[in-house]
């Protein structure tokens, strides 16, 4: 597996690029469960991807919900850093 060039200049340490190439990972797997569902006419294959395919969108909304939260949290804090700036001036 190839290492990943993960850079982030905010206080959240890589974590907004790591969970971007998450996301981007877990809808690859989705669009793969996808594909192997309408491939296959074996019912209880069938069922198995159907319940993957629901787990990985529940594993995508948290890693997007998560994102959401960091970038929201990050813009707090440059919005407080900004206003500092503006006051030294």
């Amino acid at each position: 597996m190839k290492e990943n060039k993960i850079n982030c200049e905010h206080a959240c340490k890589n974590t907004c690029e790591a969970l971007e190439e998450a996301i981007k990972r877990e809808n690859g797997l989705l669009q793969l469960y996808g594909n192997s569902l309408s491939d296959c006419n074996m019912p209880d294959i069938r069922s198995l991807m159907k319940q993957m395919i629901t787990n990985k969108k529940k594993v995508i909304a948290e890693l997007q919900q998560k994102l959401d939260e960091i970038k929201t949290r990050s813009d707090v804090i440059d919005d407080i850093d900004e206003s500092y700036d503006k006051e030294d001036r």
